[in-house]
């Protein structure tokens, strides 16, 4: 399991209200998560983690998971995104390969994350080497200790967004014979008098890199 960030708890007071969790008046903030394809084994690429708001947020939670078994997460980032803004040792990211999940927190201790539209965190991930060709789902989930999808405003109350799963397109090539099909004949005769022939019985076996037995 990777970690980014600390303070985890600090995040989950701000979050979670003592009551009821509050309706997000206006129009409804939302969580999207981008789609992109990928074509090689062992690629690198960014997803895209997005977040609409039309108030000011003081704080969210991001529990995202991946189906699959083609990809892994690296890592993640703030850098170059709204979620910039956020207050250092209280935002981050928790990865977890094993069980295929991600969490996104950022707090604001001080400003707020401005009423706005765009990228507030990346994922870095990468192609497997054994991957497949596959479509990878990346939803939120409920985590461990009921962490959920969560928005919250300055004054620490919490509300659900409207949350759109992304999508990893891994489109592979099919495999590439580097040789030729040997083609053997089953039996030849040697040998031969008047009186009979003999044979010669033989076997060719032969493999190619990409598959494992080419003699069709």
């Amino acid at each position: 399991m990777k970690k980014c960030g600390t303070l985890f708890g600090a995040l989950l007071l701000i979050l979670i209200p003592v009551l009821a969790m509050a309706q997000d008046p206006g129009v409804p903030d939302t969580c999207k998560v981008d789609t992109t394809t990928v074509t090689a084994q062992g690629q690198h690429f960014v997803l895209q983690v997005r977040v609409y708001n039309d108030a000011a947020i003081g704080g969210l939670s991001i529990p995202l998971k991946f189906t699959g078994s083609s990809v892994v997460c690296d890592s993640g980032s703030f850098a170059g995104t709204r979620g910039s803004s956020a207050s250092v040792g209280v935002s981050g990211f928790t990865i977890d390969n094993l069980q295929q999940s991600i969490i996104v927190f950022a707090v604001w201790l001080s400003g707020s994350l401005a009423p706005g539209e765009g990228p507030i965190a990346k994922l870095f991930f990468t192609v497997r080497n054994d991957a497949v060709s596959e479509t990878v789902y990346v939803d939120t989930f409920t985590a461990s200790g009921g962490v959920e999808i969560e928005f919250s405003t300055t004054a620490g109350i919490g509300y659900k967004p409207v949350f759109k799963k992304g999508r990893i397109r891994v489109q592979l090539p099919a495999p590439v014979k580097h040789n030729p099909d040997i083609i053997v004949p089953g039996m030849q005769q040697i040998l031969c008098d008047s009186v009979k022939c003999d044979t010669l019985r033989f076997e060719v076996h032969a493999t190619d890199v990409d598959i494992a037995d080419i003699l069709t």
